[in-house]
């Protein structure tokens, strides 16, 4: 963060709710990755453990990135993708 930016960037990171990744959530990250990579689907870790995040505590996943969760249980509010 640049040294302007520090004050709003330290308020946006207290408004924000951290949840934590029990043992139980790792290992469904892990169950995600493995039941899909059977499939053909390869995930990144990080991509599952966020989608086992979401799952876990009944949240929405707000992405532009829907074809990396192809999880049917996992709700998802898609972002339209913008061209640059």
């Amino acid at each position: 963060m640049r040294p302007h930016e520090e004050k709003t960037t330290r308020a946006f990171m207290k408004s924000l709710v951290f949840l934590p990744i029990t043992e139980d959530i790792a290992e469904d990250a892990g169950r995600l990755k493995a039941h899909y990579s059977k499939r053909g689907k390869t995930l990144s870790f990080q991509d599952a453990s966020i989608a086992a995040v979401c799952i876990a505590y009944g949240c929405t996943l707000v992405t532009e990135n829907t074809k990396d969760f192809p999880m049917p249980e996992l709700k998802l509010y898609p972002l339209p993708t913008i061209s640059t």
